[in-house]
Order: structure tokens, then C-alpha cells, then sequence
């Protein structure tokens, strides 16, 4: 198997295509896409989550807690960075979010987003 990460703004019309580099044969592939979705209350923890992702080498393949721009928790599951939180700060809106093991990016083909409609 070898693994892609992309990321794309997606569009009115919704189409993202992307174009596979040359090493890839043809054949059957398996996609997922997941759509990220932060509460407004939570926007600046999201994107303190994304500047300090990179950096946190400790945390990969963990569950990271941001508030107010902060990172409070580093837990093996979602309920006890949530638990971690809420134990020091109350109810807050803070971010959690899983930091991957491996945020390298393999793809080296092309990724065309399109707002055109297909002809």
C-alpha cells in the first residue's frame, strides 16, 4: 500500500481531481474523503492545533488539546484529552484533534481543483 494525504479546498461544484503520479498502477483504489468541521467557538484552538502539528513529535498518534492557543493535553484517547481539559478549564471551547504518525506527504503527482462544470 502506499499511503497519499491531500488536501484540498473543495469547491461550489464539489469536483477535486486528482491525478496520480506515474509509479501508480492501474487498478482498484480505495479513497476516503473526511471533511473537517469546527465549531466557530473553536476556530483559533483549530488553527493553534495546525501551526503546532508539525512540531509535535511526542504526540504522534495521540490526541492533542488546544485552548487559547495552548496546548494543555497529549492522551492515547479523545475522552481523557477532553477530561484533561475540562478538569482545569471547566467547559471551554477547546480543540482536539488527532495528530497522525506519520504527516509525511507521499504524493508527488498533480491535485487540480476545479470550479468548472464537466463539458
Amino acid at each position: 500500500m502506499v499511503p497519499f494525504h491531500l488536501e484540498a479546498d473543495v469547491p461550489e461544484s464539489r469536483e477535486v481531481t486528482v491525478t496520480l503520479p506515474p509509479g501508480i498502477p492501474p487498478g482498484r483504489v480505495h479513497m476516503t474523503v473526511e471533511v473537517e468541521s469546527v465549531d466557530p467557538d473553536c476556530a483559533a484552538e483549530y488553527e493553534a492545533f495546525k501551526r503546532y502539528l508539525p512540531r509535535l513529535q511526542t504526540a504522534k498518534g495521540k490526541f492533542v488539546a488546544v485552548f487559547r492557543g495552548i496546548v494543555w493535553a497529549v492522551e492515547d484517547r479523545f475522552e481523557d484529552a477532553q477530561k484533561a481539559i475540562e478538569n482545569q478549564f471547566g467547559h471551554v471551547p477547546a480543540y482536539i484533534g488527532w495528530a497522525p504518525p506519520s504527516p509525511a506527504v507521499f504524493f508527488s503527482g498533480q491535485l487540480v481543483v476545479s470550479s468548472e462544470q464537466p463539458a
